[in-house]
């Protein structure tokens, strides 16, 4: 899909102004690029919409169904975990990539309050790591 046409659906899925958040993976990113893809690609994490007067972040279950009507890949929704203490053990202990047959640990969590639809101003996101805890 070239730009304007995605500019285009874009605009026909949401709002007047919105703006993606997410990183590049695959082949040549990162030294295990290649076992996630083989070739470059992009993944999304959050949108952020953006009003004449206010923002506010979409909730991820939407954020996932656009992501499918733009044709972009979206990270995986995993299991809700209750407390700060249930993300550090699960993300020490490791856990199933769901991108990737051929990586044994995810990279970790992407980690956002729910719900996720808050003012721009009052939410915090963070990512966290398997490998922070293995050094």
């Amino acid at each position: 899909m070239d730009a304007s046409a995605f500019s285009n659906s874009l605009k026909h899925i949401i709002f007047e102004k919105a703006i993606i958040f997410g990183e590049g993976y695959g082949k040549g990113i990162q030294k295990v690029g290649a076992l996630y893809a083989d070739e470059q690609k992009f993944i999304m994490f959050d949108i952020l919409i953006v009003e004449e007067e206010s923002a506010y972040w979409i909730p991820q279950f939407s954020m996932m169904e656009i992501g499918k009507e733009l044709g972009l890949d979206t990270v995986p929704m995993l299991p809700e975990l209750k407390t700060s203490e249930e993300v550090v053990k699960m993300t020490k202990e490791g856990f199933k990539s769901q991108l990737s047959e051929l990586v044994t640990k995810a990279e970790g969590f992407i980690l956002r309050p729910n719900p996720s639809l808050m003012r721009y101003e009052e939410r915090s996101i963070y990512k966290i790591k398997h490998k922070d805890f293995s050094k």
